[in-house]
């Protein structure tokens, strides 16, 4: 059900970033399962994209020319871990009886620069759903 699924982060004043690693409030998104079947018992997801240059732990916004300088987005599990892009999340039990499951995620935009400049934040992260 969740294929394509875009997470709308809103807009952040550009004072919320203060110095280096400060983060905006979390916006979350779930990413529903369906028709999971008795084989699989636990499922982990990777999002991948576009790797900050200045932090590597997180994504990188969009180049544009309005793009906003300075920022990037973690994207962390239902205990507010952070999944750092092209790696595996923790895992998520799926029992036997269970048709369909929602895992929980939010986003953050964090500051990897002491100095943030204004404008556009887009990011494009693909999931992956590993079943074990």
């Amino acid at each position: 059900e969740s294929q394509d699924k875009v997470v709308y982060m809103g807009t952040v004043p550009v004072k919320e970033f203060t110095i280096a690693g400060t983060r905006s409030n979390a916006i979350p998104f779930i990413i529903n399962l369906k028709n999971c079947g008795p084989a699989a018992s636990e499922v982990s997801i990777t999002f991948s994209g576009e790797v900050n240059s200045l932090n590597a732990d997180y994504f990188s916004v969009d180049s544009e020319t309005e793009s906003s300088k300075g920022i990037a987005l973690g994207i962390y599990d239902d205990k507010d871990v952070l999944i750092p892009p092209n790696k595996k999340s923790n895992g998520y039990l799926i029992h036997p009886e269970q048709d369909s499951i929602d895992l929980n995620f939010s986003a953050r935009y964090i500051s990897v620069s002491n100095v943030v400049s204004g404008g556009s934040a887009n990011v494009i992260a693909t999931f992956v759903l590993n079943y074990s």
